[in-house]
């Protein structure tokens, strides 16, 4: 699973919350 944060830097401050649950998840994986 591809981490969107990586990809797009610029939005990790927006999608801070939601990068972690991706993190988690991708790890998880």
């Amino acid at each position: 699973m591809l981490n969107p944060v990586v990809i797009i830097p610029g939005v990790r401050v927006v999608v801070a919350p939601t990068s972690v649950v991706v993190v988690v998840a991708d790890c998880a994986t």
